[in-house]
């Protein structure tokens, strides 16, 4: 048995002088130095890792990836003496910064992780984050995202003077002359210094320029080769030739007549009428006349809700320039009166002038409550409107109502006609015979 004990000791020794050939200065050999070397290496990219593992992600949510390109453990021939050392100091290395890493991995290297070396035998640097760039390089950041001006179409804001791009504030560089004022809606609108406000866009689908308001007599189109345009996409889609359409244009004698075409039925002979139907078609025509002219009405109105609107809007600004948080109702008391008393104030030299000029201007008949406390005219600018818009939808459903009861007289006497051509030829063909 000491035998066998002696000969199990002399063979491990010879297998560690295969390894650990000392000579008497204590120095390894040439080979044994570079498995020694590339040991330290592991030990150093082992370290290298778990460094990365344990950065603090959480710490300014600034946490840059380190990307490195790796080869594989296993084309690395190292002894197994050292591969045994090598993994008790594999377990040290584990305990960074108090954690114990025996257990299950926090970072993003398991404990079941190949070790990966690499290839440039260093440890890659970790990039430092774009932003802080930008500012210790004194760099101007623009918009939300905070970026430097990159060459993207940009727009400023009215308010704040604060550039924006375009992609981030979903505006288009097309829209750009459509645009009267911008108020970012992060900052300046929020904080009631006014509001983006658009130009009236051109008739026509494709075209992104405003139209022409401001000229004499205003227009719905950019240019009058765009008006022209737009009545041309119209015909293709119309169920009328062309040569009807200009037949029809050549019947009346101004525009107000083109669009009453089709309001009533063309000229009958009232000869062949009896005077109950003749009274019934004239008060149809006179109730037709009197929703035109309640229409016509609720457009002055309408158009007045929004000088209202933008009165409102203009003082409440005003007010909160001066440093007060409170907002006043601002409702215009000629909102509320009835036909009579409208009709004979927009008539008037005050109505006309306020139509003229398109805004209104001061304090005049105007309810100054505070507005939070001003529960009879709550949110009076939609109720008005609303109360406009319904009031619309009736009379447009009254003249669908006298068009088809003149459509249905008429229909009566054209039938009423042929059945006496009828008899009347029936009696010439008996009076032949």
């Amino acid at each position: 048995m000491n035998m066998i004990s002696e000969e199990m000791k002399l063979n491990r020794n010879d297998a560690k002088m295969d390894f650990f050939d000392v000579s008497n200065e204590g120095k390894l050999s040439k080979s044994e130095e570079d498995d020694a070397m590339i040991i330290d290496h592991e030990r150093n990219v082992l370290e290298g890792y778990h460094l990365m593992d344990t950065v603090n992600m959480f710490d300014n949510r600034k946490y840059d990836e380190i990307q490195v390109e790796c080869l594989d453990a296993n084309d690395l021939k190292i002894p197994l003496a050292y591969k045994k050392d090598f993994k008790k100091e594999k377990l040290k290395k584990r305990k960074i910064n108090g954690l114990n890493m025996e257990g299950n991995h926090i970072g993003q290297l398991g404990i079941d992780h190949k070790l990966d070396v690499f290839q440039n035998n260093t440890i890659k640097k970790p990039q430092t984050n774009s932003f802080n760039n930008f500012r210790n390089e004194n760099i101007e950041l623009y918009c939300i995202c905070q970026k430097p001006d990159t060459g993207c179409w940009m727009i400023a804001c009215d308010g704040c003077d604060n550039w924006y791009h375009g992609e981030c504030v979903k505006i288009a560089k097309a829209d750009e002359e459509l645009l009267d004022k911008y108020f970012c809606s992060y900052s300046c609108t929020k904080k009631g210094k006014g509001y983006t406000i658009w130009k009236r866009k051109c008739r026509l689908s494709w075209c992104r320029k405003p139209a022409s308001v401001s000229v004499s007599p205003p227009s719905k189109y950019c240019s009058k080769e765009h008006g022209v345009e737009y009545f041309k996409e119209r015909l293709c889609y119309s169920i009328l030739e062309k040569s009807e359409v200009a037949a029809l244009a050549r019947s009346v004698d101004s525009v107000e007549a083109f669009k009453c075409l089709g309001d009533s039925f063309p000229f009958e002979d009232e000869s062949v009428m009896d005077s109950e139907i003749l009274s019934l078609l004239k008060l149809i025509n006179m109730q037709r006349e009197e929703i035109y002219e309640r229409l016509k009405q609720i457009e002055m109105r309408t158009i007045y809700i929004n000088y209202a609107k933008d009165r409102a809007k203009k003082i409440n600004e005003e007010i909160r320039a001066d440093g007060s948080k409170k907002e006043i109702c601002a409702l215009d008391y000629r909102l509320s009166w009835d036909d009579d008393d409208w009709n004979a104030w927009v008539v008037s030299d005050d109505g006309k002038k306020i139509f003229n000029d398109g805004r209104l201007e001061g304090y005049d008949l105007m309810c100054i409550i505070e507005k939070r406390k001003c529960f009879k005219h709550n949110n009076w600018v939609a109720i008005k409107i609303e109360e406009m818009e319904l009031e619309e939808i009736i009379c447009r459903e009254t003249l669908k109502k006298l068009r088809r009861q003149e459509k249905k007289i008429y229909k009566r006497q054209r039938r009423l006609k042929a059945l006496d051509r009828e008899n009347k030829c029936i009696s010439i063909a008996h009076a032949l015979e």
